[in-house]
């Protein structure tokens, strides 16, 4: 694997095209429409309870605590509720993360999804930038308060990996990510119309 300096290059590089795939959800919302943005938000909550829930099962033992204990599904559905944005929608997948996961593959997940706590980050500006005062509140989502990213990288970077099972954990986290987003944006807003 020639190339890389890092593990994040590698799985940068990799992971590229889902990367954009996910992308392409936030370049046409409308910010202005709450129903949209809480769709949104609820979307990103639902992804996080999916995997956070998978890593807090499967990740105690083999990673340290502050890797493998996380709730930021729960602050993303209390600010959900506080905007009175909730669904009922129950997503149906034939495809699941990996039963026993290694240590690596675990480490390609938690880069996933802290990639996409970083991401927060910029989606809580333009969030505030609304002039919807609820989809203001809703910005609040992306506050993050556990292990930062470059925390995380400072970790993984250390990181006895093979590199290949970490790169099937990270696809297999954005396969999740892509499939409840395809779910709940695409499919509701065509519903909607």
């Amino acid at each position: 694997m020639s190339g890389y300096t890092t593990i994040r290059e590698f799985l940068k590089f990799h992971t590229k095209d889902d990367h954009e795939l996910l992308d392409k959800h936030f370049v046409h919302l409308n910010l202005e429409n709450l129903s949209l943005s809480g769709d949104f938000v609820y979307a990103h909550a639902y992804t996080f309870q999916l995997i956070e829930e998978y890593l807090n099962l499967n990740a105690s033992g083999i990673l340290p605590s502050e890797l493998s204990q996380h709730t930021q599904h729960q602050h993303i559905f209390s600010v959900l509720k506080r905007v009175n944005r909730s669904s009922e929608r129950t997503i149906v997948m034939d495809f699941r993360l990996a039963i026993n996961p290694s240590y690596s593959y675990l480490l390609g997940v938690i880069y996933v999804l802290k990639g996409s706590q970083l991401g927060g980050k910029f989606l809580k500006h333009s969030f505030l930038k609304s002039t919807n005062p609820l989809v203001n509140l809703l910005g609040q989502s992306f506050e993050v308060k556990s292990l930062s990213w470059n925390d995380f990288l400072n970790y993984l970077n250390v990181a006895d990996i093979d590199r290949s099972e970490c790169l099937k954990g990270a696809r297999d986290a954005f396969k999740i990510f892509i499939l409840v987003f395809n779910e709940i944006l695409v499919l509701g807003n065509a519903e909607k119309n």
